[in-house]
């Protein structure tokens, strides 16, 4: 699962179920994958929480629509499932991208603390 978060509180998508405790799902700021497909319009910043495959592609999509997107990647490997070479240089094309991947970055919870559409 991967969790969005909006605009001014920077939207999260989450993408596996150990975050839902941290980043629990809040109408339309914070959401999982689907919701984030689910969007009718582009928010002006968007934080993604994992730069696993389905973060990545999220992230990539809402980049390229106008979105500022971070990712929030707990491990301090990029992709490390992959063999490091490669990983190494997708790093840098998707930060080529103008995708903030920020690795080390663990979320251990989220507050709304503004109305994002006021």
């Amino acid at each position: 699962m991967t969790l969005c978060m909006r605009d001014g509180i920077m939207p999260s998508v989450r993408n596996d179920l150990a975050s839902s405790a941290h980043a629990p799902l809040q109408d339309d700021i914070i959401v999982d994958s689907s919701g984030a497909l689910a969007w009718d319009s582009v928010p002006g910043r968007l934080g993604i929480i994992g730069a696993g495959v389905i973060g990545l592609e999220l992230g990539s999509v809402w980049r390229r629509l106008g979105a500022e997107v971070t990712l929030l990647e707990a491990q301090q490997v990029f992709l490390s499932m992959a063999d490091q070479q490669i990983a190494r240089t997708g790093l840098k094309l998707f930060r080529q991208q103008e995708l903030d991947i920020r690795l080390g970055a663990l979320v251990k919870s989220t507050r709304v603390t503004e109305n994002v559409y006021g």
